[in-house]
C-alpha cells in the first residue's frame, strides 16, 4: 500500500462479545446509525468536536475514528437486542481508541447506568494491549494506556477508576471550545506485567501543566 495512504486503511474485523454485549469493529458506514447519539448535546459537550447534527458531518466524524492501521474502535450493540430479520442492532455507543496511547467511549444516555460502558471497556482492554507492540519492542509501542476526562464528568472518571486506572494529572484546558476553559484528569493503566512507577508515568511535579490538551480518543 503507498505510505500516503497507510493512515486511511479500514482495521481488520473484530468481534468480542461479553455476557450483555456485542462489541465489533465501527465502520464508516456506520454514520448514519450513530447520529442519534453524536447529535447529543449531553453526550458531545464531554468531548472536544461538539454536537454533530447532519449526517456529512457524521460521515466525516465516523471516518477520523474508523479508518487508519492503528484504529482499534468498536460499536457497541446490545446482545439481546430484538431483530427482524433484516434488521440491525442499533448502537448504545462506542469504545476503543484511535490515537495510541488514548482510550475513551461513550454512551447513549437512555443506556447510561447500566454498567455497558465499564462492561465493554474491561472487554477491550486485553485485547488493546495485545495488540500494542511493547515500548521495549523497537521503542515505537506503548506499555501503557490512558484516558482523558473533564473533572466535571464523573461518570467518566469512576469508568475509568472501576476498570484500574489510575489518576495521575490535572492540566487545565484553558481554550476548551465546547465547555469553556475546564480541567482534564488524565488516567493511566499499566500493561499487565508493568507498573506506572517504573515507566515513570506518576506524576513528578504535579503543579506540571499544559496549555491545550489533545483530542480525547473515542470522544
Amino acid at each position: 500500500m503507498d505510505p500516503s495512504t497507510d493512515t486511511l486503511q479500514e482495521p481488520d474485523f473484530h468481534e468480542i462479545l461479553t455476557k450483555r454485549l456485542r462489541l465489533r469493529t465501527l465502520r464508516v458506514t456506520d454514520a448514519e446509525a450513530l447520529l442519534p447519539l453524536i447529535s447529543l448535546e449531553s453526550v458531545m459537550r464531554w468531548t472536544s468536536h461538539g454536537v454533530v447534527s447532519t449526517l456529512s458531518q457524521a460521515e466525516r466524524w465516523t471516518s477520523d475514528r474508523a479508518l487508519g492501521k492503528d484504529v482499534f474502535n468498536f460499536a457497541i450493540e446490545l446482545r439481546q437486542h430484538d431483530l427482524r430479520d433484516g434488521d440491525k442492532r442499533p448502537i448504545i455507543g462506542v469504545v476503543g481508541s484511535f490515537h495510541l496511547p488514548s482510550i475513551g467511549y461513550m454512551i447513549h444516555p437512555d443506556h447510561a447506568g447500566n454498567g455497558y460502558a465499564t462492561e465493554a471497556f474491561l472487554a477491550v482492554l486485553p485485547q488493546l494491549f495485545d495488540r500494542i507492540p511493547p515500548l521495549s519492542e523497537g521503542g515505537s509501542g506503548f506499555d501503557h494506556l490512558e484516558g482523558w476526562a473533564d473533572v466535571e464528568n464523573r461518570p467518566s472518571r469512576r469508568i475509568l477508576e472501576k476498570c484500574g486506572f489510575t489518576l495521575c494529572e490535572m492540566r487545565p484546558d484553558p481554550d476548551n471550545d465546547i465547555r469553556g476553559a475546564s480541567e482534564i484528569a488524565i488516567y493511566r493503566k499499566a500493561r499487565p506485567g508493568r507498573t506506572l512507577e517504573e515507566l515513570g508515568l506518576l506524576p513528578i511535579d504535579e503543579g506540571s501543566v499544559q496549555s491545550k490538551a489533545p483530542t480525547p480518543p473515542v470522544q
